[in-house]
C-alpha cells in the first residue's frame, strides 16, 4: 500500500501524457492485449521435474480461423529480463507471435522460472525461501524447457515442435541439447536469435568491467540477501508501473527511457519504435535470479560456454570436477538457424560465427540486413516484421 501511495504522489507531479504516446501505453495483461485484436489465447500451467510452476500462453491460431490438429507447435522463449509480452507488444502484423499464428502455427509463449508469470513453486515461497532462487539459465534448459515440450507434445499428440529463442532463450535450449540429448529429436528446427553463448567480442565496455568483478558482486549480493532481480526491497510491479507511466508522458521523458535502451542497443532512433517503449517497460524487468546474471558474467570473463561455477566443493558434487565443465556443442544435433544483428554489441557477429563453427547441424547463418539492428531490436524494431519475422517464418516452413 505504501509503495502505491508514493507512485501516485510521483505521477501526480509529472507532466501529462502527450497525444503521440497516449494510445500506446496500456496496463492490460497479456490475455487482454491478445484478445483485444481478436486472437484466441489460453493460459497453461506446467510443473517441472523440480516442482517449479510455469505459466505458458498459447495462441492456437490466427483471427477468423479454427484450430486444426495438424498445426505445428512453435515454442517461443524470451531473453533475460523478458517475458511472453515481448513477442506481442508491437501488435498484429509486427510481433512474431501474431505473424506465426496467422501463418498457420500453434504458438506457445514461454515464461521462464522466476519471471512474474512463473514466480511459483509447488512447495517453496519465492518471497521467503532462499532455495527457490538457486538456479541459473542452466536449470531453465534442463528443467523448464523439457517440461514444456513434453506438455505440448502430450496435448497435441505430435512428435516434435519448432523452437524460437531470443538471447537467453537460445542459451537455454543449447543447454538442453547438450545436457539432455534425448530431447534433440523433439526439436524440428531451432531459430536462435542473437544466441548468447560465446562472449569473446562483447562491445559494451561496462559489461566487460562488471564481468571482471562479478565474483565480488556475487558474494556481496548473497550477503545482503539479494537473490533476485529486481531485488526484494523493490517491487517489480512497482518498477514496471513507474517506467510505463514515465515513458508515456512526453517527449523529454520518452527520451529518458530511450537512454536506457541505447546503453545496450546503440543509438538508432530511426530503427527503434519509440511508441513501443511504454509497452516494453510495462513488461520489463519481468524478474530473474541474480545467478542468471552471474552466469552470463562468468561467460564474458572466461570466454567459454560453460556450467555455473558454484565453488570447488559444489562443483565436484555437480560436475565431478573442481571447475565448471563446458557444454558440448557437438551433442546439439537438431537443426539450428542462427540469426544475428550487425549492430549487436552484446552477441556480436564474431561470436555467433564461433558458435556456428562449433554446432554440428547449422542450416542457416543469417545476418539481419540492416546495419542498425541491435540486440533488443529482435523484439522492438519498427521493421522487425520485414527484416526478421518473415525470414523466421520462411525457415520454419522448410522444416514443417
Amino acid at each position: 500500500m505504501a509503495q502505491k501511495f508514493w507512485i501516485i504522489i510521483l505521477l501526480c507531479h509529472l507532466p501529462q501524457k502527450s497525444s503521440a504516446t497516449e494510445n500506446r501505453y496500456t496496463e492490460m495483461n497479456i490475455i487482454e492485449q491478445v484478445e483485444k485484436y481478436g486472437y484466441p489465447i489460453e493460459e497453461h500451467e506446467v510443473q517441472t521435474h523440480d516442482d517449479y510452476l510455469l505459466t505458458v500462453f498459447r495462441i492456437p491460431h490466427g483471427t477468423n480461423e479454427s484450430f486444426l490438429p495438424n498445426r505445428t507447435a512453435v515454442l517461443i522463449n524470451h531473453g533475460l529480463f523478458g517475458s511472453a509480452e515481448n513477442f506481442v507488444m508491437l501488435g498484429p502484423n509486427k510481433s512474431l507471435a501474431y505473424m506465426l499464428a496467422d501463418n498457420g502455427y500453434d504458438v506457445w509463449l514461454m515464461n521462464s522460472r522466476g519471471t512474474w508469470h512463473s514466480r511459483k513453486h509447488k512447495t517453496m515461497n519465492p518471497d521467503e525461501d532462499r532455495t527457490y532462487w538457486k538456479f541459473t539459465w542452466h536449470e531453465i534448459g534442463v528443467f523448464d524447457i523439457p517440461a514444456i515440450i513434453d506438455y505440448i507434445l502430450d496435448l497435441t499428440k505430435h512428435n516434435a515442435i519448432h523452437y524460437v529463442g531470443h538471447s537467453q532463450g537460445a542459451t537455454s535450449l543449447f543447454v538442453m541439447g547438450s545436457e539432455k540429448r534425448h530431447y534433440n529429436k523433439k526439436i524440428k528446427l531451432m531459430i536462435a536469435m542473437a544466441p548468447a553463448a560465446i562472449f569473446r567480442n562483447v562491445k559494451i565496455p561496462i559489461l566487460k568491467i562488471l564481468a571482471t568483478f562479478y565474483k565480488t558482486l556475487q558474494i556481496l549480493a548473497d550477503r545482503i540477501n539479494i537473490l533476485e532481480f529486481p531485488p526484494p526491497f523493490f517491487s517489480a510491479e512497482m518498477i514496471r508501473h513507474i517506467l510505463g507511466e514515465i515513458c508515456s508522458l512526453n517527449t523529454m521523458l520518452l527520451n529518458f527511457c530511450k537512454f536506457f535502451i541505447d546503453v545496450f542497443n546503440g543509438d538508432k532512433e530511426e530503427l527503434l519504435d519509440l511508441d513501443s517503449l511504454p509497452s516494453l517497460f510495462t513488461a520489463i524487468p519481468a524478474g530473474c535470479s541474480t545467478k542468471q546474471l552471474w552466469h552470463f558474467a562468468q561467460l564474458i570473463e572466461s570466454g567459454n560456454f560453460e556450467t555455473f561455477d558454484w565453488g570447488e566443493k559444489e562443483n565436484i558434487k555437480k560436475y565431478g570436477t573442481k571447475t565448471p565443465s563446458s557444454y558440448d556443442f557437438r551433442k546439439i544435433t537438431f537443426p539450428v538457424a542462427l540469426i544475428f544483428g550487425r549492430n549487436d554489441m552484446i552477441v556480436t557477429k564474431e561470436d555467433v560465427k564461433i558458435v556456428s563453427r562449433l554446432l554440428p547441424n547449422v542450416i542457416a547463418d543469417y545476418e539481419v540486413p540492416d546495419d542498425r539492428f541491435g540486440h533488443l531490436d529482435f523484439v522492438m524494431a519498427k521493421n522487425v516484421d520485414v527484416v526478421l519475422n518473415r525470414k523466421v517464418i520462411k525457415l520454419l516452413k522448410k522444416y514443417d
